[in-house]
Formats: C-alpha cells, sequence, structure tokens
C-alpha cells in the first residue's frame, strides 16, 4: 500500500513522500476491532486493538496530491541519506481509547488539557521511530536535532468529535 508521508512543524517541509508499507504477517490483522461507537471514556483505560509487524519504505517519490509545488522543494533525496530509503520493520501495537497528541501532551499534562482540545480514539506505537533516524540526516544540524522526529514513537488518529 501506498501513502503520503509529510514531515512538517511551523517549519519547512523536510520530508514529503510516498510511503510504500506491508504486512509481515497479515494474518495478525484478522481478529482487529476498532469499533469506537462507545466513544471515549475519559482517557482512564486503553486496549491493545492489535500487535504487528510491518515493513516501510520510504520513497523518494513525491505525493501527486501536493501537485507541481512539490517538486520545486529541496526535499527526501536532498535531506536524507540513500540508507532512509531502505526498507525497515517495526513492531507496531495499537491501541483503543482516548489519547491526546504527543504534541499537545508536551505542552500541558492530561489534567490541564483544555476541553477543546484534540482527542483520538486510536494510538499507534511503534518499538522505534517510523522517521530516519539522526544519521541518515545529510544535515541534522538545525530542523532535524531541534525537533528529534527520531525519538517520536506516538501517533494517535481517528478524532472524536469536540467536546
Amino acid at each position: 500500500m501506498t501513502y503520503p508521508k509529510v514531515l512538517r512543524r511551523d517549519m519547512p517541509i523536510a520530508i514529503c513522500a510516498e510511503i510504500e508499507w506491508r504486512a509481515v504477517n497479515p494474518k495478525s490483522f484478522d481478529d482487529v476491532n476498532l469499533d469506537i461507537d462507545n466513544g471515549a471514556d475519559g482517557g482512564t483505560s486503553s486496549s491493545v486493538a492489535a500487535e504487528f509487524e510491518i515493513e516501510i519504505t520510504l520513497t523518494k517519490r513525491r505525493p501527486a496530491s501536493w501537485g507541481p509545488k512539490v517538486e520545486r522543494l529541496r526535499i527526501n533525496e536532498h535531506q536524507l541519506t540513500e540508507d532512509a530509503f531502505v526498507p525497515k520493520t517495526y513492531r507496531v501495537t495499537l491501541e483503543r481509547g482516548e489519547f491526546r497528541s504527543r504534541e499537545d501532551l508536551s505542552r500541558l499534562s492530561a489534567s490541564e488539557m483544555p476541553l477543546w482540545a484534540d482527542r483520538f480514539a486510536l494510538r499507534l506505537l511503534f518499538d522505534k521511530s517510523p522517521y530516519p533516524p539522526r544519521q541518515e540526516w545529510k544535515q541534522p544540524e538545525g530542523m532535524p536535532d531541534a525537533n528529534k522526529v527520531w525519538e517520536w514513537k506516538e501517533f494517535c488518529g481517528r478524532r472524536f468529535p469536540r467536546a
């Protein structure tokens, strides 16, 4: 499967590429239950919906949905070494519950979070970051070192309606 991956956080774009991924063991998805009809429970509990291994390949291809403007950007292979584009295997846990984004939690504790802040029903926990490690950046000084994206291992999705 192919999906776009964009790294941009109040900064110039460094990565805007399609990724290819495949399940190492597709049967590990057979019993996944992503039902969230019961809604959020206030963040007091979470449950494991699935544990699996995936292989992810960051490509040099820029997402067509971004149009011709993305072709002018010095991204992907201009920012990363060839090792960044080699397939890598990850152990991933998919959890159901109520989660706050890593970004929000870096600024406020869960108890200080305003009611209007985004809440998410799903969280992916990677054993290691799906972003290229520091040694795979051509010039890690600056934005890469400031943001340490190679430490990002937790990602939320499926936003709950706002309160």
